[in-house]
């Protein structure tokens, strides 16, 4: 989608996107540590859950003289390079916000790394833009600010006119076709995920306390309403659930639940980030 002005990018679904400069390859950095890698992924969970809450105040998350670069990416073209003002940038995000909540645009992040390069830390990330339906790597450069609050430095990103032209990320064959019945024992276990997804905030509902779910006990109306249900499963390395069961979000968790009862029949651990 074209922003006001020259800069495209994709922000909470799409609309600001983060991206992952095209070039040489360069040398691997070390990975972020210490209190300089805490400082990180505290900013990138904000930057996530203000995204995901569709929150002007994203746009403060970057210093006012931020490098906001984005490459224009054409089918049959060489990449077209554009950087923008970020007081302007800023100013889009927060215009563009209203529009992406509308939408219900959202993105998506996995392979999240943290490198380090000084006092600062490059965060490297595959964002998937669910509104556009591709996937593009993302990086942004953050670092103290001048009163020592941790600020978005660097953004590089990529922008795409939409998905024609590229493979857009679709549903798996048969995703739609449940099975009839469900073979219990074959679905009853509890495991650890092999990748974590970055979806943004969890709201446990309120009155209620954290819980370790697991197979076999039911879980109670209040965490499988609309808010929780997971719909594109398939997104998340979640496997096709039978007819009469759902997958929902506990935290960071995701549970295969009976729609009836509340009956847990799967857990999958650490699923969410």
């Amino acid at each position: 989608m074209r922003l006001p002005g020259t800069a495209f990018t994709a922000l909470a679904a799409g609309l600001v996107l983060g991206g992952l400069a095209l070039g040489a390859a360069a040398a691997p950095a070390a990975e972020a540590q210490g209190e300089a890698r805490k400082q990180a992924e505290a900013l990138f969970n904000r930057y996530v859950a203000l995204e995901h809450d569709f929150d002007p105040a994203l746009a403060d998350l970057y210093a006012d003289t931020a490098r906001i670069e984005s490459r224009r990416i054409t089918p049959g073209a060489p990449p077209e390079v554009r950087t923008t003002p970020a007081p302007q940038y800023k100013d889009q995000i927060r215009k563009v916000m209203p529009i992406a909540k509308r939408r219900r645009d959202l993105s998506f992040y996995t392979e999240v790394t943290y490198a380090a390069e000084g006092k600062y830390v490059r965060i490297r990330a595959k964002r998937y833009a669910e509104y556009k339906r591709f996937t593009s790597p993302m990086e942004l450069l953050v670092g103290p600010g001048p009163d020592g609050h941790w600020q978005i430095l660097e953004e590089i990103s990529e922008a795409h006119p939409g998905p024609q032209g590229y493979q857009r990320v679709a549903p798996p064959a048969g995703w739609d076709k449940r099975p009839a019945q469900a073979d219990r024992h074959a679905y009853q276990h509890n495991f650890q995920a092999a990748r974590a997804f970055h979806i943004g905030p969890y709201h446990r509902p309120s009155g209620w306390a954290p819980h370790h779910w697991g197979y076999g006990q039911i879980l109670p109306r209040a965490y499988w309403g609309p808010n929780y249900l997971i719909s594109d499963y398939w997104l998340f390395a979640l496997e096709v659930p039978p007819a009469g069961y759902e997958w929902v979000r506990d935290d960071s968790d995701a549970l295969l639940i009976d729609v009836n009862s509340g009956e847990i029949l799967q857990v999958e651990y650490g699923v969410f980030a």
